[in-house]
């Protein structure tokens, strides 16, 4: 009986032991889980915050091309305003166009 004891009291002695080493994997493994966690989640702001101004640049550039299609029209209408004044004979066009 006192070999089954001994036996029992070293299973016992062993389980605790790899119980033991099981929380400490535990504690490390969470630890690293945070910590990658937080990296993730500092990578995903950034992400989102790079896709909000990505959206924005090109918002931006379509405003831009808008604005190039409206001097370019503006150009054109002035340049006809031109045209018809000469054919007309209004002398006064020349001068307006030089004052924009």
């Amino acid at each position: 009986m006192v070999d089954s004891r001994d036996t029992t009291s070293l299973q016992l002695d062993d389980a605790k032991q790899e119980l033991s080493v099981a929380r400490k994997n535990e504690t490390s493994l969470e630890a690293r889980y945070k910590k990658m966690k937080g990296r993730y989640d500092t990578l995903n702001n950034v992400h989102e915050k790079l896709k909000r101004e990505f959206q924005e640049l090109m918002a931006t550039g379509e405003k831009y091309k808008d604005l190039a299609w409206l001097k370019e029209s503006n150009e054109k209408l002035r340049n006809d305003v031109i045209k018809v004044g000469r054919a007309s004979g209004w002398k006064g066009v020349e001068k307006r166009r030089k004052d924009y």
